[in-house]
Protein backbone atom coordinates (compact mmCIF):
# COMPACT_ATOMS: atom_id res chain seq x y z
CA UNK A 1 0.00 0.00 0.00
CA UNK A 2 2.92 2.48 0.66
CA UNK A 3 3.56 2.02 -3.07
CA UNK A 4 0.04 3.18 -4.00
CA UNK A 5 0.08 6.31 -1.47
CA UNK A 6 3.60 7.37 -2.73
CA UNK A 7 2.18 7.45 -6.79
CA UNK A 8 -0.71 9.62 -5.40
CA UNK A 9 1.89 12.08 -4.14
CA UNK A 10 3.62 12.25 -7.02
CA UNK A 11 0.13 13.18 -9.09
CA UNK A 12 -0.70 15.23 -6.27
CA UNK A 13 2.85 17.12 -6.89
CA UNK A 14 2.67 17.25 -10.22
CA UNK A 15 -0.75 18.81 -10.20
CA UNK A 16 0.34 21.40 -7.53
CA UNK A 17 3.42 22.60 -10.21
CA UNK A 18 1.04 23.68 -12.98
CA UNK A 19 0.63 26.86 -14.16
CA UNK A 20 -2.36 28.72 -12.31
CA UNK A 21 -3.09 26.06 -9.75
CA UNK A 22 -5.61 26.32 -7.76
CA UNK A 23 -7.00 22.77 -6.01
CA UNK A 24 -6.27 19.14 -6.16
CA UNK A 25 -8.11 16.37 -4.51
CA UNK A 26 -7.75 12.48 -5.56
CA UNK A 27 -9.57 9.50 -3.55
CA UNK A 28 -8.66 6.66 -4.42
CA UNK A 29 -10.03 2.89 -2.53
CA UNK A 30 -8.59 -0.59 -2.99
CA UNK A 31 -10.68 -3.72 -2.43
CA UNK A 32 -9.36 -7.10 -1.22
CA UNK A 33 -10.77 -10.32 0.16
CA UNK A 34 -13.97 -9.96 -1.97
CA UNK A 35 -14.94 -6.76 -0.71
CA UNK A 36 -14.38 -7.46 2.96
CA UNK A 37 -11.28 -5.40 3.55
CA UNK A 38 -10.83 -2.12 2.06
CA UNK A 39 -7.66 0.61 1.82
CA UNK A 40 -8.53 4.23 1.11
CA UNK A 41 -6.44 7.42 0.79
CA UNK A 42 -7.78 10.91 0.33
CA UNK A 43 -5.14 13.64 -0.75
CA UNK A 44 -6.31 17.06 -0.88
CA UNK A 45 -4.54 20.53 -1.25
CA UNK A 46 -5.23 23.98 -2.66
CA UNK A 47 -3.15 27.15 -3.81
CA UNK A 48 -3.55 28.54 -0.27
CA UNK A 49 -2.09 25.16 1.48
CA UNK A 50 1.02 24.46 -0.87
CA UNK A 51 3.48 26.16 0.96
CA UNK A 52 3.14 24.16 4.32
CA UNK A 53 5.21 21.18 4.35
CA UNK A 54 3.27 18.07 4.50
CA UNK A 55 0.07 19.32 2.75
CA UNK A 56 -2.89 17.31 1.79
CA UNK A 57 -1.94 14.29 4.23
CA UNK A 58 -4.65 12.26 6.27
CA UNK A 59 -2.44 12.93 9.56
CA UNK A 60 -0.12 16.21 8.89
CA UNK A 61 1.36 15.73 12.73
CA UNK A 62 3.26 12.80 11.29
CA UNK A 63 5.23 12.23 8.36
CA UNK A 64 3.16 9.49 6.67
CA UNK A 65 0.14 9.33 4.98
CA UNK A 66 -1.96 6.39 7.14
CA UNK A 67 -4.10 3.83 5.58
CA UNK A 68 -7.24 2.94 7.10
Amino acid sequence: MHEFSSRLRELQELAEKCPEFYEVEITFCIRLQEGSESYYLRLASDSDSISTPRQGQLNPNSGQVHWF
